[in-house]
């Protein structure tokens, strides 16, 4: 939803938007709770303002930061590598475990994926040739 850096009432977006009042609310409700918009009580009436982007990604990366600091403090010692097979399910999580691969490539790479995927790979790979790697 954009408001246009305006206050708005969840009125104004489900009419906005063609949502029921109900639906709007439960979204600015769900918004605020992930910290995309702020909550002003103006007398009786409730408005919502966006955060503005720079400031939300700020917010989400900082979370991150804290989180892994969290993670890292408490996650179980490594243990040796296991030999076998790792399974990564869902596009996503494959793209993101191909690109991890990518950035530690030290010499050459060999890819066998469909189009689709090598398309979604191409800065990762013209990263690499620009710095010498063999594909």
């Amino acid at each position: 939803m954009y408001f246009g850096g305006r206050k708005v009432t969840g009125y104004e977006v489900a009419k906005q938007t063609g949502i029921s009042r109900s639906n709007a609310y439960n979204a600015l409700a769900n918004m605020q709770e992930k910290g995309a918009v702020y909550l002003l009580e103006e007398g009786t009436a409730r408005k919502y303002v966006p955060v503005p982007l720079e400031e939300f990604c700020k917010n989400r990366i900082r979370r991150l930061e804290e989180a892994k600091k969290w993670l890292s403090l408490r996650a179980p010692k490594e243990r040796e590598e296991a030999e076998g097979y790792i399974t990564i399910e869902g596009g996503k999580n494959i793209l993101n475990k191909i690109r991890n691969l990518l950035e530690e490539v030290e010499e050459r790479v060999y890819i066998s994926c469909t189009r689709n995927y090598l398309l979604l790979m191409v800065r990762e790979l013209e990263a690499l040739q620009a710095a010498g790697k063999r594909l």
